[in-house]
């Protein structure tokens, strides 16, 4: 998720629900759509949701769009598991990883 919207390459309206925060506070999902560099490497049903600090991946999604994902004491990698491509990969910053989305980056929760 992202408020982010430069980033979208196909963004549709659809407002399907809510984002929780940790401090307990409530967001729209206003939209919904594709994130990437291209119509052939991007990341689909990405939800544009205002307020956010930070662009936001989750790992389980990740995984269960067919992809592998590894991680290390310095860095991440994601891989499609037909294709075997590197979809997606970034560093460790702190206690974060980190990969670039083209124009900004996003934190893997």
């Amino acid at each position: 998720m992202t408020e982010d919207v430069p980033l979208f390459i196909k963004l549709k309206k659809q407002k399907i629900g809510k984002v929780s925060f940790g401090d307990n506070g409530h967001r729209d999902i206003l939209d919904i759509g594709k994130v990437g560099k291209n119509s052939t490497r991007f990341i689909k049903n990405v939800y544009l949701v205002y307020d956010l600090k930070h662009n936001l991946l989750n790992i389980s999604q990740l995984c269960d769009k067919g992809n592998y994902v590894w991680f290390d004491n310095f860095k991440c990698t994601v891989k499609n598991v037909i294709t075997n491509d590197i979809v997606l990969h970034g560093s460790r910053l702190d206690n974060v990883y980190a990969v670039s989305l083209g124009v900004r980056s996003a934190a893997l929760i």
